[in-house]
């Protein structure tokens, strides 16, 4: 019978739907109680503003709530994820004599956040918040997991290792697949805001419209562009449908039914840590179209999509146009797909790599030696 372990996961927010992040550690989460493990989560105050921010670089107050976490729970392993935003570097040696794995969701730490330079925000990271969150993840994790290799090239190049990859989870699909040649939707789904691309998509959908007028491009998701993405598709009004936000099940249901799903990041304004969108794009078992931002190019190359340089137009309008005209190389796509993604992004698999992770860390880790008080 495998072990059951005791797991303090340490992330900024709560698990749940929104960020990557959040979806990925709620996944685990559940995976994980599943498996018969006894799980707590400890998150941060959301309280910080203006002169507050400061906190970011070291917060008394969250390295005691994960001390005070751990006093009580007494965990087996303490499993940090995201700690820059709520929490703090702090909190990675808040508990000694408990080992303590990092997930590494995206690359901020490694200077490829979403603020850019003159923006004193930028500055700040660069020169004081990801210095010394690398810092503590040399000197206090004892493992370390990034949800890409291309996460953990960076990783590796820092002098932080050794590292495992371990690719993010999808769930089922919820609602019944049909096989992409019988649908004529082209589907994003993701943030709205700038280096997610959607614009690009637009342009690209617009280029082809007229040439198959009975496909829409569907996007599900919220964010800071929305207002201007939708100005932008004014001229298509008709065929561009703005969801909003949406439920896991309203997701499933629109790639369901879709012919392919676009992930057109653009990695010169932010680079992606992997790609869900596209994970849940074949596990759904679509044609999976995505730029080359080296996570997202990772996933769709795992899955057997189409991979297109970020930012070109034409080239997106181009594969675009091959989905929509040549329905059995669709489905020819979204098979293949579907086999990778249940071997590799399934819940299962990767709560089971997640595991040997910990496992091995408990094998070489120094013996406990008690909670903090």
């Amino acid at each position: 019978m495998a072990r059951r372990l005791r797991i303090l996961h340490v992330n900024d927010v709560a698990p749940g739907e929104g960020a990557g992040a959040e979806i990925y550690l709620g996944r685990l989460v559940a995976a994980q109680e599943a498996v018969g493990d006894t799980v707590h989560v400890v998150t941060g105050g959301g309280d910080k503003h203006g002169a507050r921010r400061l906190l970011d670089l070291w917060d008394p107050a969250a390295r005691r709530s994960v001390a005070e976490a751990a006093r009580e729970f007494r965990p087996d392993i303490i499993h940090v994820h995201n700690f820059l935003r709520e929490l703090s570097p702090s909190v990675l040696d808040a508990v000694p004599g408990v080992p303590v794995v990092v997930t590494v969701h995206d690359l901020r730490v490694f200077g490829h956040g979403e603020h850019h330079l003159p923006d004193p925000r930028a500055v700040g990271d660069r020169l004081l918040l990801s210095p010394l969150a690398r810092r503590q993840i040399r000197h206090h994790a004892s493992g370390v997991i990034a949800v890409s290799e291309a996460v953990a090239d960076v990783v590796r190049a820092a002098g932080i290792g050794p590292v495992s990859v371990v690719g993010v989870p999808v769930l089922e699909p919820t609602a019944s697949l049909r096989p992409p040649s019988q649908g004529a939707d082209i589907v994003f789904a993701g943030r709205l805001s700038r280096d997610k691309g959607a614009h690009v998509l637009i342009d690209a959908f617009g280029q082809i419209a007229t040439e198959f007028p009975s496909a829409r491009l569907v996007l599900l998701g919220d964010g800071p562009q929305r207002d201007a993405l939708t100005a932008q598709a004014a001229p298509l009004r008709s065929r561009i449908d703005f969801r909003g936000w949406c439920s896991p099940e309203d997701v499933s249901a629109a790639m369901a039914t879709a012919r392919a799903v676009v992930v057109p990041s653009l990695p010169g304004l932010r680079r992606e840590g992997s790609s869900l969108a596209a994970a849940e794009a074949a596990r759904h078992g679509r044609p999976v179209i995505g730029s080359n931002d080296p996570a997202v190019a990772e996933v769709v190359r795992a899955v057997g999509g189409e991979i297109v340089t970020s930012g070109d137009v034409r080239a997106l309008a181009r594969t675009l146009r091959r989905v929509l005209t040549e329905p059995a190389w669709a489905d020819v796509l979204g098979q293949a797909a579907l086999f990778a993604a249940l071997d590799r992004y399934g819940c299962v698999s990767v709560t089971a790599s997640v595991r040997e992770t910990y496992l091995e860390v408990l094998r070489t880790s120094p013996t406990r030696i008690g909670v903090a008080a």
